[in-house]
């Protein structure tokens, strides 16, 4: 019979997969001879870092993790804006020139 989760037992995964992503992180910053630079990544927070969006789908549920004074909530986020435009990529755009091009020569033959 398996036993029931514990709260704590249900962070483990989460935590674990975190702790996973910044061994990553810190291998490749190694790797690139910047892990004793003191100024390495030094950027300052511009004022997004505070904001929280509420993105639930239903109840609305706050904690330490989105209260308080050093978080500004934003509790029905509006998108602003459009859709990006698609990203060109020029090798993309010369095969497709390319096979419209051969589509042409065999329909013409």
């Amino acid at each position: 019979m398996p036993q029931s989760r514990t709260e704590n037992d249900v962070l483990i995964v989460p935590i674990v997969e975190e702790m996973l992503v910044m061994e990553k992180r810190l291998v490749v910053v190694d790797a690139m001879g910047k892990l004793d630079d003191p100024f390495f990544g030094n950027v300052p927070p511009d004022e997004t870092v505070k904001l929280v969006f509420n993105l639930s789908q239903g109840e609305d549920v706050r904690g330490p993790w989105n209260d308080g004074p050093e978080f500004e909530y934003v509790a029905h986020p509006e998108p602003k804006g459009g859709m990006p435009a698609a990203p060109v990529n020029p090798d993309d755009e010369r095969a497709a020139e390319a096979k419209i091009e051969q589509k042409s020569r065999i329909q013409a033959h």
